[in-house]
């Protein structure tokens, strides 16, 4: 409430006001949890080029995902399968008509694999691994 001043009018008194204060204290970072820098391998490509009908073979050293780039430039099927040592089917990697390109990955481990082109006309296949 306000008081009555000598003059006699009142004289307000404001309510007062709550302020928060944030205080940030800097905190130091021991050496021994800073990030080091790490250098990544540079990812290995292997390339293969044809035309028409072939199969070619593949072994792999490590585990990981393998990234398959295609380009076809015939004008008629283009199917690549990947297929394990024994010959069995495990991935359809493309099945297109007429010029193409694309990408897939797969995860393969340690081993051969054989890669079976149907094309008519040249194609292109880079393989990229980790």
């Amino acid at each position: 409430m306000g008081c009555i001043a000598p003059s006699g009018s009142p004289v307000i008194t404001p309510a007062p006001q709550i302020v928060y204060v944030t205080v940030t204290t800097p905190v130091p970072v021991p050496p021994s949890t800073l990030r080091t820098p790490v250098s990544l391998p540079t990812p290995q490509i292997t390339q293969l080029t044809g035309n028409g009908n072939d199969v070619r073979k593949l072994t792999t050293t490590g585990y990981g995902i393998r990234i398959f780039t295609m380009t076809n430039s015939g004008n008629s099927n283009f199917v690549v399968g990947l297929k394990d040592e024994k010959g069995n089917l495990m991935y359809l990697l493309a099945d297109e008509i007429g010029p193409w390109g694309g990408s897939t990955s797969k995860s393969l481990d340690p081993g051969t694999y054989y890669i079976d082109v149907k094309a008519r006309g040249s194609w292109t296949i880079d393989i990229q691994s980790p």
